[in-house]
């Protein structure tokens, strides 16, 4: 017999979704019925009076019995809408979401697809806005379609179905309902929506601002929305599946406290077992269903440049080989800087690196020490820090290659090349502009894959952006389209949180092999994509003949 008073709860190891939902649907047709058919006029209206107070005093109470969910996209028409009936992640989300409403602290949620997450923070905003006076929500998302497109798949047609589905006790008829604005008159409460881009942040305050899918801004745009929010609400909302570490949403929710952050994944849904996982396997790799459902931000991407083991190349203070030589190596060997040099909110970054030749052997192993970034630095801030980390090496002979952008001028009318070389931190080569092109991007990327390959280049564990460059930077392949599908025409790597630190990194490498190993008079300009060779031999064979020593 149903509970009238209770949501039918999920239990997939009792029933099928679909014979829950036709359980829940009975108990919410039974329920109203029997509150709407009392024959006592005045009883009638306490039972509903007393059902509004219930739902304005308990979201979920609210939410359990008159809210619900839509997926056009279902192929069975009589569940393509059904009731909203928390499973246990979303019940203590929405804790969390009311602890922040209370408080005032942010909530930043990593989540897989396709778990109800955007619909039950819009619930949430939406009970604030039906019950509450002077309520004050802003919506954002990276498009305005995806914000407000009078279609299910936006944010406020996702607020209009659910104003739609509220029962005549419950519905607020004083509203004006406009593009990207839901106004409740009688309340004086609003919702309001625009695309994300760098002036969204500015504005009166907001009770709560919610930011959907914001890993996927551009890096400029999410980091110029989050200075300018903290002086708009104390509730940002930040609801997301993850798109690598190289973005301000992995930053934050990295470095948040626990109690801001939430996290989940496909499990959580109790439908969901290890048949459903082999259906998306069917079409998805292992590493895409980790990204897309199992909210990692390791996941590796459709596109990834460079290919390695971290473990193969990883060293630490108390590594056996690295143990041996350390002392020695960082007073005497050669000392060799990769520079990227970055402009506003761009980061500059510099590689610390020392060589370790061997007898007979023509190609050095790289040992990349240490690492720096600056943000929005000048030259003298960056000339200040990085001159204190070179003063830990002892070795008299040091030679950094950069970008070539950095002989270009700066807004002081001079460049980073000569402003560094001002500062002490003179960059003896800085990378011609060829190798900023197709085949000289091409070219340095074969150069640090054969170096990761043969372990001729070793990186120290500390360098975490480096690690995170080389196992997250890919070629900016466009949204939506299978990488099969692509034209075979050259596609760049992004221009993200990863391409500074990988790019000081292509700049190293490629400066050791063609400024210290080629000769100096070479004709670069002249490069060739299969322009790998050193003294007869490729490269590759030759770093594969040297395996075994380093």
């Amino acid at each position: 017999m149903l509970n009238l008073s209770e949501p039918v709860r999920h239990l997939p190891e009792v029933r099928s979704f679909e014979d829950w939902n036709k359980l829940e649907l009975i108990r919410r047709a039974r329920r109203l019925r029997k509150m709407y058919t009392i024959h006592d006029p005045q009883l009638r209206k306490n039972v509903l009076n007393a059902d509004y107070q219930a739902c304005k005093e308990n979201p979920q109470y609210w939410i359990e019995n008159y809210g619900w969910l839509a997926n056009p996209q279902e192929d069975k028409e009589s569940i393509r809408e059904f009731p909203f009936v928390m499973f246990n992640q979303q019940i203590a989300l929405l804790e969390l979401l009311n602890k922040s409403l209370k408080l005032g602290h942010p909530v930043l949620c990593n989540k897989g697809r396709e778990l109800g997450i955007s619909w039950l923070m819009l619930y949430r905003i939406f009970h604030a806005w039906r019950f509450s006076k002077l309520f004050s929500a802003k919506l954002g998302s990276r498009k305005e379609s995806l914000v407000d497109d009078s279609t299910m798949d936006s944010l406020f047609g996702k607020l209009r179905f659910i104003l739609d589905k509220q029962p005549p006790h419950l519905k607020e008829k004083n509203i004006k309902d406009i593009y990207l604005q839901i106004i409740n008159n009688r309340n004086n409460s609003e919702i309001i929506g625009e695309a994300t881009n760098t002036g969204f942040g500015r504005g009166g305050r907001k009770t709560v601002v919610m930011l959907d899918e914001y890993a996927h801004n551009l890096p400029a745009i999410a980091d110029s929305i989050w200075k300018s929010i903290d002086s708009v609400t104390k509730c940002a909302w930040l609801p997301s599946s993850p798109n690598g570490k190289g973005n301000k949403f992995y930053f934050l929710y990295s470095s948040f406290p626990q109690e801001y952050t939430f996290e989940i994944k496909w499990e959580a849904n109790p439908y969901r077992d290890k048949a459903w996982k082999d259906n998306k396997l069917l079409t998805l790799t292992e590493d895409e269903f980790e990204q897309e459902h199992g909210a990692s931000f390791s996941a590796i991407r459709v596109g990834k440049i460079f290919k390695s083991q971290r473990d193969a190349s990883s060293y630490g203070e108390t590594d056996s080989e690295w143990l041996i030589i350390k002392d020695e190596a960082r007073r005497l060997w050669p000392h060799v800087g990769g520079w990227d040099f970055g402009s506003g909110p761009s980061l500059t970054c510099c590689l610390f690196s020392i060589l370790q030749y061997f007898p007979n052997d023509p190609i050095p192993c790289i040992w990349l020490d240490d690492e720096l970034a600056w943000k929005s630095a000048g030259y003298d801030t960056v000339a200040t820090d990085a001159n204190l980390r070179l003063s830990q090496y002892g070795s008299s002979f040091r030679i950094h290659f950069g970008d070539p952008a950095g002989k270009n001028r700066e807004s002081d009318q001079s460049s980073w090349i000569d402003n560094l070389a001002n500062c002490g931190i003179p960059i003896t080569q800085c990378e011609q502009s060829v190798f900023n092109t197709q085949v000289g991007i091409d070219t340095n990327v074969k150069l640090v894959q054969n170096f990761l390959d043969s372990r001729k280049l070793r990186i120290h564990e500390r360098c975490r952006l480096t690690w995170e460059a080389i196992e997250q930077w890919r070629y900016n392949i466009p949204e939506g389209i299978p990488i099969d599908n692509i034209d075979k025409a050259w596609i760049a790597p992004k221009k993200d949180g990863y391409s500074h630190p990988a790019n000081a990194l292509l700049y190293l490498v490629g400066g050791v092999v063609r400024y210290l190993l080629k000769p100096q008079n070479e004709d670069l300009s002249e490069l060739k994509k299969s322009s790998l060779s050193l003294g007869g031999n490729t490269l590759s064979k030759t770093l594969g003949i040297a395996r075994t020593v380093c």
